[in-house]
């Protein structure tokens, strides 16, 4: 009969040696509850061998990062007689922490009377690293500002995140099993699209701008980031999109275009933006073979204006003066200019030389109404300008530094023969 007791206890404990879990057993009938067992699990699990802790208390196990709470429990059960079930960070002999499942168990002898406590313990650092990787993925998952999508390899949508939801106006639920095209905007045609997927195909990714659209219609710009995920044979099993909306970038680009288009002071066009402009009328006009007038605005004797009332008032004369040049000429595709200090232009696509005097005549006779006072002007007493008016038929053989030319030909000589007046130049232009 002992001899059977015996084998069966061998048998148990060889079984619980082959399940590499650690097993301890202590005496609480002992001062300090001492192990009196350990196993070679236990003894893989934290590096000590069985010599170095029988008859020690299981607190060598514990550290600074040890949670006191953690302990409490422990102790609170052991005192209590009551079973205990925990994961807790404990440090191995070479000072490393893991995580330990532990789970101790009181054991009662015939009498009901405390004889042992068995701790079950199971190094789980693996799975909870896997748990506090996976808890970062998700917060960063759904914290970061960029939408992400997450597709099968048939680009049917299986996670969102919660920036896509801020973006896109759509819910998580609303997406799952859907494919992204529910945000195609129509902007980008096929062969964009099939351009995309080439380079997919080839890279395993593509980036870019692309136009989409929200739940509610509206159309945003977004830049787009589409990459491959391989399995482990080499198959593809997904694709991530990451996405930023990128409305605010785009309106900043914008306004610091239409900035650097702008004079300053006046907020017409500045010479940037007249350069610009006469060179795309120029090149249309040439191929329909339609006229396009300049008129260059000099305002008389501003110098001494500048003078007699100071910068500041010079600088607001030059405000007035560009804004009644400018609802002179209100029609769209006319563009007013701050051309040079006291100097503005105006382009007049398909407008002749008649109705392009005519606007200016229109205009001298609106600023003279102003009547902004200049007692030291040679000419009156008010601000008065001097025009000078050119247009040519673009072609092939002419040049636009010529109109402009020509403009500031005329100019000079409403300026040479007393100014406050219109000259306009007078040129032959032949139509190919």
């Amino acid at each position: 009969m002992i001899n059977k007791l015996d084998r069966d206890v061998s048998l148990l404990i060889k079984a619980i040696n082959q399940t590499g879990v650690g097993v301890v057993i202590s005496n609480p009938r002992l001062p300090g509850n001492p192990l009196i067992y350990v196993n070679k699990g236990f003894e893989d699990i934290t590096g000590y061998c069985a010599e170095e802790v029988i008859g020690h208390n299981c607190r060598f196990l514990q550290g600074q990062r040890t949670k006191p709470e953690d302990v409490e429990l422990i102790s609170r059960a052991i005192r209590e007689q009551q079973p205990c079930e925990i994961e807790l960070l404990n440090y191995r002999k070479n000072g490393e922490l893991f995580w330990n499942e532990l789970q101790i168990t009181p054991i009662f002898d015939e009498n009901n009377q405390l004889e042992y406590f068995i701790g079950i313990q199971k190094d789980v650092t693996a799975r909870k690293k896997e748990q506090d990787a996976r808890i970062l993925y998700e917060k960063v998952f759904n914290n970061t500002l960029q939408g992400v999508i997450i597709t099968d390899q048939n680009s049917n949508i299986l996670l969102a995140n919660a920036a896509f939801t801020k973006i896109t106006g759509y819910s998580i639920e609303e997406a799952i099993g859907k494919k992204p095209n529910i945000l195609s905007s129509g902007k980008q045609g096929t062969q964009f699209y099939q351009k995309l997927w080439r380079d997919i195909k080839e890279w395993g990714q593509w980036e870019g701008e692309i136009w989409n659209k929200r739940k509610n219609g509206e159309i945003y710009p977004e830049f787009l980031n589409i990459s491959e995920v391989h399995g482990d044979d080499g198959e593809i099993t997904n694709y991530v999109a990451i996405f930023t909306d990128i409305t605010e970038s785009k309106n900043r680009e914008k306004q610091l275009a239409q900035l650097s288009m702008e004079d300053p002071l006046t907020g017409i066009a500045n010479r940037r933006k007249f350069d610009k402009y006469l060179e795309e009328k120029w090149f249309m006009l040439t191929d329909i073979q339609e006229p396009i007038s300049l008129i260059l605005i000099d305002i008389d004797h501003f110098k001494t204006y500048n003078d007699y009332y100071g910068h500041q008032q010079g600088d607001q004369c030059l405000i007035q003066i560009a804004h009644i040049i400018e609802e002179s000429f209100n029609e769209k595709v006319c563009l007013t200019a701050r051309y040079g200090g006291e100097e503005f232009a105006v382009i007049l696509p398909q407008y002749d030389a008649q109705a392009a005097l005519e606007l200016a005549k229109r205009m001298c006779s609106t600023i003279k109404q102003k009547g902004i006072p200049h007692a030291y002007s040679l000419v009156e007493d008010i601000v008065s300008v001097s025009c000078g008016v050119a247009t040519m038929i673009p072609n092939k053989n002419t040049d636009m530094m010529e109109l402009i030319a020509n403009a500031d030909q005329a100019l000079y000589e409403a300026k040479n023969n007393g100014r406050n007046q219109i000259v306009t130049f007078k040129v032959k232009c032949q139509v190919d």
